[in-house]
This record gives C-alpha cells, structure tokens and sequence, in this order.
C-alpha cells in the first residue's frame, strides 16, 4: 500500500475542514406541514367546540378543538396522507342524522401533506334549530300563480298548509330541525293528461336559521286544432260554416272561404273538444263521426291536431246565357231565372255584353231557364223562345243557351229653351217620363238645348207615349200648361228626330 505524502494528507484534511462548513452553511429542506382544520354550519358560521382527530391510516396522529372561530390548526405534521375526524359539539347533528350522504360528512381524507405545506381541512355540520321554507310558483315570465294550496309535510306526514299570495309566495315559519317536502296543488289550467296533480319537491333540509326556497314553475297547458271541410276529392268547401265546440258549449262559427280553407283555433287549454259542420247547398254531410262531426280531438301541451270533415260534392254544372237582338247586337240587362221543381233558385241579369253565366248548378234533377225581355225590347213566347227546360248537366259540364229578342225602334228629343228675347236659358231641367212615371232627365247646356236619344219607341204592351216637361231655373218664369212647360201624349217613329220649344221669360235684367 502506496503511502500518503505529507503534501498529500495536508489536502485531505484541508479537504474534510471544507466540507464540514459547507453542511452547516446548506438549510435541509422541512419534512412537516401543518393542516388547517375549519368547521361551520350550512350558513357558514363558525362551530366551536367540535372535537378533532388528525390520523394516517387506522393512526390517531394528533387531536385538537376549534376554537370560537371554529378552527384548530395541527402543527409539524410529517409528510404523507391524511385525514381529519370532527366529532359535532351539543347542538350540532351530522348530515347523516337526516339524509343519506354518498360519504361521511365528519370526515375529510386524502389530503396530501407535504413538506412546508399549509394544508385546508372543512367540514360542515347542522345546527339544531327552527327554519323556514319559501314556496315560490309561478307561470314562466316570472307571473305569479296566485291561491294555490300548498302543504308542508314530515316523515310523519302533513306539518302545515296555506295558500300562495298574491306575489305566488307562502313561507311556512318555526319549522323544527328535521327533514321535509313541499307538494303543491297544480290546477287543471296547468295539467296535461297524464300531468300530476300534485307536484312535489322533498328531501327539504331545515336546520337553524335556515330559509328552503322551493320554486315551482307550471306552464299552461295550451295546443291547437286546424279544422276543415273537405269533399270527396280533398277540395275544400267555401261557405261551408264550422261549430267549434267543448262539451256542450259552443265556443266559435265560423264561415270558410276561398281564402280561409282551414281555420286554425288558439292557443286552447288542454282537454277535449269537438268540431261540426253545415255545408252549403250543393254538398252533403252525413250525420256520422268524420263527416258531419268530430268529437274528441284530444288538444295537449304543444300539440297541433288536424280534424278534417268529409262531406260529399253533388254534381254540378255551368249554363251560360246568350241573348241578342235581330241585329245581333246584346241584349243588356235581360232578367234570367232558372228555376226547378221547387221554385226559383236565381234570378239575375244580362250584362253590357248580353250575356250571364250561371256556374255551379246542381244537376240532382232537371231544371228550366226563362228570359224576361227589358224594355224597348219583345220576345215571342215558346220552348227555345224564352225558355228552356228539362237542363240535367253531366258534373263540370258547360251548356250555352242562346235567346234572341225584336229591340224596337229608337227615337230622339231635342229640346230648346229660351227667353222672350229669343235669348237662350241655360241649366233648364227637361223631364221626359211615360205613363210608368220618370223615364229620364237631363238640363240643357249654355245654348239652352239638349239633346235626350235611344227613346223606346215601342213595347210589348204596344206604342210607347211619352211626355216632355221643363222646369224654369232661377231668374226665370213660364205660364204653366201644355205646350208652355209640357208636353204628352208623344209617340215616335223608328229613328226620329223630334225637335220641342219652349219660352220662359226672365225676372231679372
């Protein structure tokens, strides 16, 4: 074995003299920790008093008891896992003295302590004592649900009732320790088929001090229904009237329209309800379910019921109305009536063009169309004449029937006024009427004349007479009598001109 030189040994023991400083000078890191134990009630109150356990494993570490802050702090606690045990002081109950918890509530484990490390440990406990419970309902938006019974009931069944106010609230005061539920009475305004009646919401913890506020929220129960009169080719049936109705009350008619198919009745509350229908001439309704009614359309929260009736259509057709003169010119308001065996079904008129179209015709049996000549016009009498009958259309079919009528001869009166200087008298009412009454009237123009055509010259009942009258305007006067303001018994030929004078003479200079 080599031997150290003195050189040598001196660098060693220089060497060791170093390192012993170094470890003095060097802190060794802290293996303890301290952990912070913190007990309060469910208002966050402190709780003094509550006995403490600090333990690793199945090994009581430390003990302690919170102060009046409700803490206890365990010091120099070495690393590792632990937990903290809370024994409730006098007055104060664990969880589990009311409700099941998925842990203990006395205990709080695994914390990881590590060196240098403040480590938090909370636990909560009930305190014995009375509470109160707010019961809250209301509609969505915050509306307030007024009157409705409501009980707060135990373990051992009902412990109050009321009713909510006003503001939809009830608090039930001076309510002991313990646990509790809260059932409310829904109303039918609120409840679906299959909805409880009594909603309820339990598991309710009332310890001291504490406030249990329960809210309920019920929605209306509101839905819808679209009805309709349809036939048996799905088309809809204008004037078709619909009875909406619930139990024995009816809660609309109504009138479809060509612009109004399906009429939509709601929002309606939940429930029962029915539609019926009296169709117009033309259709059929049966008195069976689907056809003539529809009863319990069920309506549900958000639902949208379709109810359709099915009547049937009766064939119909179109007869179109045609009548002309010899001249082949129209004939203009000549009446038109169609009728069968029960009577008249319409009566109606040509129009400028001479012609009426009469659309949707029921053909269940024959019927018969007359024409009625206006005035100034004859018409013969006759099968093809002025009427036709026995008219049974196949469904959607269009007939043409074409009358002709004899148009009389035609006249014109012109009429002059003026005064005793031959001046002409402007604004001069000129009458011309018939044994019937007032024909027509007109006023003469700044030349005092005016000219009144297309006078009937003949009738069925023979020569039409006619007579002329004038009235004088302001400023002027007439001797009154025949030839002086009138004149009667006129009758004209086909296309005369017939020229009438009269004098007034004037007031006024």
């Amino acid at each position: 074995m080599a031997r150290l030189t003195p050189s040598a040994a001196g660098a060693l023991l220089l060497a060791a003299a170093l390192l012993s400083g170094c470890e003095r000078l060097i802190t060794r890191p802290s293996l303890y920790a301290t952990v912070s134990a913190q007990v309060m009630d469910r208002t966050g109150a402190p709780v003094p008093g509550a006995r403490l356990v600090l333990y690793t494993g199945q090994r009581p570490m430390g003990y302690g008891t919170t102060d009046a802050m409700g803490q206890y702090t365990f010091q120099e606690v070495p690393e590792g896992v632990y937990g903290v045990l809370a024994v409730p002081p006098a007055g104060y109950e664990r969880f589990e003295a009311l409700v099941r918890t998925p842990k203990p509530s006395d205990v709080v484990d695994q914390l990881q302590v590590l060196g240098g490390a403040q480590v938090p440990a909370r636990l909560t406990f009930l305190k014995r004592g009375a509470g109160s419970v707010e019961v809250v309902v209301r509609e969505p938006g915050s509306v307030p649900l007024p009157g409705l019974t409501t009980v707060l009931y135990g373990p051992s069944g009902e412990v109050q009732r009321g009713t909510t106010d006003a503001s939809g609230r009830l608090r039930f005061r001076d309510i002991p320790f313990g646990l509790y539920g809260v059932v409310v009475e829904r109303p039918a305004l609120y409840r679906d088929s299959g909805e409880v009646a009594l909603p309820y919401t339990d598991g309710l913890i009332i310890d001291d001090g504490s406030i249990a506020e329960v809210p309920f929220l019920f929605e209306k129960c509101l839905g819808s229904v679209a009805a309709q009169v349809a036939d048996q080719d799905g088309r809809a049936v204008p004037g078709a009237q619909l009875v909406f109705y619930r139990g024995g009350t009816v809660l609309n008619r109504d009138t479809l329209t060509t612009t109004m198919a399906v009429r939509r009745y709601g929002p309606l509350l939940c429930g029962d309800y029915g539609v019926s229908t009296v169709v117009p001439r033309g259709y059929t309704a049966a008195n069976v379910r689907g056809s003539g009614y529809l009863d319990g359309l069920r309506v549900r929260r958000n639902g949208q019921l379709e109810a359709t009736l099915r009547v049937h259509r009766m064939a119909r057709g179109t007869l179109v109305v045609t009548i002309r003169d010899q001249g082949n010119r129209p004939v203009p308001e000549a009446r038109v009536v169609l009728y069968n065996s029960t009577g008249v079904i319409r009566d109606q008129r040509t129009d400028a063009n001479g012609r009426l179209v009469m659309d949707t015709v029921l053909m269940s049996e024959s019927h018969g169309v007359r024409v009625v000549n206006p005035r100034g016009y004859l018409l013969g009498e006759g099968r093809g004449i002025s009427f036709a009958d026995q008219l049974l259309l196949a469904d959607g079919e269009v007939r043409e029937l074409p009358f002709r009528m004899e148009r009389t001869g035609r006249a014109t009166v012109e009429v002059r006024v003026a005064d005793q200087e031959g001046r002409p008298v402007p604004a001069t009412r000129v009458e011309i009427y018939t044994g019937a009454g007032l024909d027509r009237d007109a006023r003469t123009g700044s030349d005092g004349a005016v000219t009144i055509p297309n006078l009937v010259v003949a009738t069925a009942q023979g020569v039409e007479e006619y007579g002329v009258r004038v009235l004088a305007p302001p400023g002027y006067i007439a001797e009154e009598g025949r030839g002086f303001t009138f004149q009667d018994g006129v009758r004209f030929a086909d296309g005369e001109l017939r020229r009438f004078t009269f004098r007034f003479r004037r007031t006024t200079p």
